[in-house]
């Protein structure tokens, strides 16, 4: 060939491109050669629009074994984070999802779009710390008041408001008093949770807070009251205190309210930093992190059977699409080609539970009668069990109704099985029937028949 520029000039009877020589116009049907490094970002790409789709391995060009012998370097790509801008965001979203596995996956989104996220053993204060160190602190924080996410927002950014999620704070209260309340203060109560997700104003949250107080004036003696020990002994007997509050579960729920209220995390979202009014509230549940959870389960049930590794890597590409400029293939190859292609990690590792307590000596380690240890925790038989106890076990167990009676019914005598050298010699030892009256068609004849042959 003159090694002159080819054009394409039309397909071929089964498809294939045909290409012909602008000088010589010699005509093939050879593919043109493709740099390695094209070859990569086309194969990254494709495994990247699978693992954020719903379509299967058996969809892709090939089928699924191609699929995965063509992608299967794909897996050992790290994902690029989101870069670290200082953008100072109005509103920011923070919540944990956890994962089969032991896994936490803890995401961080903006009004728009993610800005980061952290995988963690847990919903502790270090996995929020490690969340939000890169951020810049926003005007207003949503959480659903997990303990370890507080006590990172006090230490990071302790000027910085946090709203409660009002969801989750209805929710608590209906779980303490469900959504039919016997008592009148519970019903009360109750209807004051319910109004707490219709508030939109600052003049509503201030008549909402007179309402509880209003509802605390009213009703402090009766959820003071008490129950001694007098007034129930079998509560006293089996809890060991003196002395509880009568109605615990409608305390808790007022009490859970007054504090929140006090803590100024219920109608943060109404005004702005320095206190005053907005004249558009900001968004008052994490329902914006909850639908990206959401997104990521929806992903993890498309690929269901994936193993823990293979599972981060799909939950890792689907949180990359959502952020404000989701990474590229070649940005993706680029950043790995700069840290040695090492393959991705997650970090911290996974919590492992272990038993702090020593066992006494020789735990574990009694022998069985037939043989060998029986099992750490006490489960194994302390009596072998051969057919012949089986057969016993059976027989006392059904009990059937003889037409003779009890004192005629009868009666199945077992001979030799249990004797040592029975089982030193691990020979089968059978039951043998002695006495037995004459066969009637009942449950336990037939059961003498079977013995018999």
């Amino acid at each position: 060939m003159c090694r002159d520029p080819m054009r394409k000039h039309g397909r071929t009877a089964s498809g294939s491109q045909r290409w012909r020589c602008t000088a010589c116009n010699l005509t093939t049907t050879a593919p043109r050669a493709v740099p390695p490094a094209r070859t990569e970002q086309a194969t990254l790409g494709e495994f990247i629009a699978w693992a954020t789709s719903k379509g299967t391995q058996a969809d892709q060009p090939g089928g699924a074994r191609a699929f995965r012998r063509r992608t299967a370097w794909c897996w050992r790509v790290p994902v690029p984070r989101p870069p670290v801008t200082g953008e100072v965001h109005a509103q920011i979203f923070i919540d944990g999802l956890h994962l089969a596995g032991g896994w936490t996956l803890l995401v961080a989104r903006s009004t728009a779009h993610v800005i980061a996220w952290q995988w963690a053993a847990g919903e502790s204060a270090a996995a929020y710390t490690a969340l939000l160190q890169d951020l810049a602190p926003p005007d207003l924080v949503t959480t659903d008041g997990a303990g370890g996410a507080l006590k990172a927002l006090r230490e990071l950014w302790p000027r910085t408001p946090v709203q409660r999620c009002l969801i989750h704070v209805h929710r608590d209260t209906v779980r303490d008093l469900t959504l039919h309340p016997r008592t009148t203060q519970g019903r009360a109560l109750l209807g004051l949770s319910r109004k707490l997700l219709t508030i939109t104003t600052t003049d509503q949250a201030a008549h909402w807070l007179t309402a509880l107080n209003d509802y605390a004036t009213e009703y402090r003696t009766w959820l003071n009251q008490r129950t001694t020990d007098q007034d129930d002994p079998a509560t006293a007997a089996a809890t060991g205190r003196k002395w509880w509050y009568t109605h615990p579960r409608t305390r808790r729920a007022h009490r859970r309210l007054e504090r929140l209220a006090k803590q100024g995390t219920l109608f943060a979202y109404l005004t702005g930093p320095a206190g005053e009014p907005r004249h558009t509230p900001l968004e008052r549940t994490t329902n914006p992190v909850e639908a990206i959870n959401a997104q990521v389960r929806a992903t993890l049930r498309h690929h269901r059977g994936a193993g823990p590794d293979h599972q981060a890597a799909i939950i890792d590409w689907t949180l990359a699409r959502l952020t404000e400029q989701p990474p590229t293939p070649t940005q993706a190859l680029k950043a790995w080609d700069q840290d040695g292609r090492r393959p991705a990690a997650r970090l911290p590792t996974r919590k492992t539970r272990t038993n702090a307590r020593p066992h006494p000596a020789g735990w574990g380690h009694h022998t069985h009668p037939r043989g060998g240890p029986v099992d750490a925790q006490g489960l194994g038989r302390t009596h072998p069990l051969t057919p012949t106890r089986r057969l016993q076990q059976h027989i006392h167990a059904y009990k059937p109704t003889s037409p003779y009676g009890r004192k005629n019914a009868p009666q199945v005598t077992m001979h030799g099985s249990l004797k040592p050298h029975h089982l030193d010699r691990g020979a089968p030892s059978y039951p043998r029937l002695v006495n037995t009256p004459a066969l009637v068609n009942t449950p336990a004849d037939m059961l003498t028949r079977l013995l018999v042959c």
